[in-house]
């Protein structure tokens, strides 16, 4: 098993029937991997509050995966798993791969795309204070607050305090998280919301199966 051609232990390489096997996993985990992390915010120290939007002076806003507080302190919080995309090209994050990414358009929000955007919001490209931030929770209420900061979650999170620490001073960020780290964290936790969740859908993929097969 490769390093660059696995996730969360699995085997993804392109002997698995060239490659079908990793672009399905890949595709079925995408179908609900925000709504499992939702699940890991205590492990980290988080408490989820909800789902962000930012918006301009003309009303015009982005909204991102998830707001979470620890210490009083409020952050905004922008998920991507991107594990067989172009080859494992994007699995693993670092500064080299972010700059990819990172057009710096020149433009405005919200003319630019929501990513790039995140990339730049909390920087001198894109101060806080030129804009407003609302949350909203599982009850559908909207409210303002301050951000301290932000935090982006990648599938993988190169191994590394200094590629780590670049990042983090590139583009300002107050946390890195690997979905992977994440994933790993709260398996085998049997009596959890996050257990109960992926035995759920477990449930309903056998049933679709079994039906197919004429069980």
């Amino acid at each position: 098993m490769t390093k660059e051609k696995n996730f969360l232990d699995i085997d993804l390489s392109n002997n698995n029937m060239n490659g079908y096997k990793a672009n399905y996993l890949s595709r079925v985990f995408g179908i609900f991997y925000e709504d499992l992390i939702k699940h890991c915010w205590g492990t980290e120290g988080y408490i989820l509050l909800g789902r962000p939007s930012v918006y301009d002076k003309n009303k015009r806003y982005k909204t991102y995966d998830y707001m979470v507080e620890k210490d009083r302190k409020r952050f905004i919080v922008e998920a991507k798993c991107y594990v067989a995309y172009e080859d494992f090209k994007h699995i693993e994050l670092t500064l080299e791969l972010l700059k990819k990414w990172d057009k710096t358009s020149g433009k405005k929000f919200p003319d630019k795309d929501a990513f790039q955007f995140f990339l730049e919001l909390g920087t001198k490209r894109e101060p806080y204070e030129e804009y407003t931030f609302f949350y909203t929770d599982k009850d559908g209420k909207k409210s303002a607050f301050e951000p301290t900061g932000k935090i982006l979650i990648w599938a993988r999170v190169k191994k590394g305090e200094d590629e780590k620490k670049k990042i983090k001073e590139e583009y300002n960020f107050s946390d890195l998280f690997s979905v992977e780290d994440m994933m790993n964290k709260n398996k085998n936790k049997k009596n959890d919301a996050y257990y109960q969740y992926i035995l759920n859908r477990k449930k309903w993929t056998d049933e679709l199966f079994k039906k197919l097969l004429g069980e």
